[in-house]
């Protein structure tokens, strides 16, 4: 699964709440709402993946001003799609301030990745490989995969701390983390973990 691929369908069923997704929205402590093992697990998902979210658009931004830092310092008067889609990005990110926007921010910045570097001016295709442009998907699965680790070990404590009964009682996450403690395939467990939202109630 592709990456921000990934963190687009995560956003789109509400996993990422709009609490959490600071500093594109306003931040708001639920710590002392949400109290209980359960809500807590939650919680903590929530914070994971709303700063992979914020980071990936953030640290993407970077890249991309960047490369058109370079190209207006070495090529200056260079114009290409490319570099369009770039600084709208950009300003995108600077003005958003709805949560549904996220998602098309993430829309974009999947499509940006997928430039091809065969496909631009060479000027282009030679900054592209200098700023580690089509490396920056490798460093987002390094970061989900750091993430995942992370809610996984989380899991496992907040069914650690479950009565026999209650474990009998969530026996389909207990069932779940078996699953995914066994895949070691980084896509397959990203796919395995969109099934862990549906053990909340949103």
């Amino acid at each position: 699964m592709h990456v921000v691929l990934f963190l687009i369908t995560f956003c789109s069923i509400g996993a990422i709440s709009p609490a959490y997704a600071a500093p594109f929205l306003p931040s708001v402590d639920f710590s002392e709402i949400l109290t209980t093992p359960r809500e807590k697990l939650l919680l903590y998902t929530h914070k994971e993946f709303s700063t992979l979210l914020n980071d990936t658009l953030l640290e993407g931004a970077l890249l991309l001003q960047g490369i058109i830092d370079d190209a207006r310092a070495f090529y200056p008067g260079m114009q290409s799609p490319e570099l369009e889609a770039f600084a709208n990005f950009i300003s995108a990110t600077k003005r958003t301030n709805e949560y549904d926007e996220l998602e098309e921010l993430l829309d974009q910045f999947e499509e940006m990745l997928d430039f091809d570097s065969d496909e631009v001016s060479e000027p282009l295709a030679e900054l592209l490989n200098q700023h580690g442009f089509h490396n920056f998907e490798g460093y987002l699965m390094e970061r989900i995969s750091g993430a995942l680790s992370r809610i996984e070990e989380h899991v496992q404590l907040y069914i650690n701390s479950l009565s026999k009964w209650e474990r009998q009682k969530d026996s389909k996450m207990v069932q779940w983390l078996a699953s995914f403690r066994n895949e070691h395939d980084i896509d397959e467990k990203m796919e395995l973990f969109l099934d862990f939202v549906e053990f909340f109630d949103y």
